[in-house]
């Protein structure tokens, strides 16, 4: 993966928060599937 971004070079930040945005869609998906859960960012858990 490392080489992967090393390898395109500079990218648009239009291009690169329409991918946050993908990932973050996908992440939910599996999240509301119960196949991950989410943290609720209260600390205390590592």
């Amino acid at each position: 993966l490392r080489e992967d971004l090393e390898s395109r070079g500079p990218m648009r930040l239009s291009e690169v928060e329409a991918q946050q945005k993908e990932i973050l869609k996908a992440v939910r998906r599996l999240a509301d599937d119960g196949q991950i859960t989410l943290g609720g960012g209260g600390g205390g858990f590592v």
